[in-house]
């Protein structure tokens, strides 16, 4: 049976209002650091491997069940704490990639739209 080596984490990933990744979730390492967080591990499609430190937004979003599966993660910025007064918390908008949906965007881009010539219609210029 052959092996396949572990993935590191990488770089953290530090971003800022707006950012993105796009990417598969890889891993989750769990109780990592003096907060015992998550660090999700994500392959981006460029094939760098990127960490994402957990919080409560993450990590009731991703679990298990979705290492393997494909994702983008767009940063929305801090958000002022409904529970806690005065504190802020990292807000992220998680997105599914949608296989069949997908596959159809793909299929029509690769579409070549017929060009007047295709149907016996006189080119443009000459008109």
């Amino acid at each position: 049976m052959p092996y396949r080596e572990r993935q590191q984490a990488g770089e953290m990933w530090n971003p800022l209002e707006g950012d993105f990744l796009e990417g598969y979730l890889r891993n989750i390492r769990s109780n990592v650091g003096e907060n015992e967080s998550n660090v999700y591990v994500f392959e981006q499609l460029n094939g760098e491997t990127v960490g994402v430190w957990g919080n409560a937004v993450l990590d009731n979003q991703l679990s298990t069940e979705d290492v393997g599966k494909r994702f983008k993660i767009t940063y929305l910025g801090q958000e002022p704490s409904k529970k806690r007064a005065g504190k802020y918390y990292k807000n992220f908008k998680i997105e599914d990639w949608v296989e069949a949906a997908n596959k159809e965007l793909d299929e029509a881009r690769d579409r070549t739209v017929p060009s007047p010539l295709d149907k016996g219609l006189p080119p443009v210029e000459s008109l």
